[in-house]
């Protein structure tokens, strides 16, 4: 997603301006080292596996803020190797800025580190692998949990 920063070079510090593109709000403000960014109300739906029953789902995430900085020209402490990912830097010659990076690594870092495509999931069964959402199996699994555990009983030993 890009937006233009065409006006922003020559505009003094504090000079914003503000867009509502695909239901999220953005705000661009002019500031000494370039342009600071702040979105609002980020969603995306993205395609996930469920730990549990490892079904195919789609996941909505929703990121309520973020904020960067997008720089005109490289700042002096700019270590190319080691800042790569963190920097965001303007495309001054086309005199826009492009988000789609910052939205790829807010919607990553708000996506959950367990995927599970429902609150009752029941998952897979441990002994033969059915889906218990759609079937029971009538393997017998009460004493699985303890088997899972015995090689660590084994380490404290």
């Amino acid at each position: 997603m890009k937006v233009s920063i065409q006006d922003f070079q020559n505009k003094e510090t504090g000079y914003t301006q503000e867009h509502d593109i695909d239901g999220m709000h953005i705000e661009i403000m002019r500031i000494e080292e370039g342009v600071n960014v702040f979105v609002q109300n980020i969603e995306a739906k993205v395609d996930a596996q469920c730990d549990k029953c490892l079904k195919k789902y789609k996941h909505h995430v929703r990121v309520s803020e973020a904020e960067r900085i997008f720089y005109f020209k490289k700042p002096p402490h700019y270590d190319m190797e080691a800042d790569q990912a963190d920097i965001f830097m303007a495309d001054m010659k086309h005199q826009e800025i492009d988000l789609t990076e910052m939205l790829r690594q807010e919607i990553l870092l708000h996506f959950p580190t367990s995927q599970v495509c429902s609150k009752s999931c029941k998952g897979l069964c441990l002994k033969c692998g059915a889906d218990l959402n759609e079937r029971t199996c009538g393997c017998d699994t009460s004493d699985t949990s303890q088997k899972l555990l015995s090689g660590l009983r084994d380490l404290i030993r």
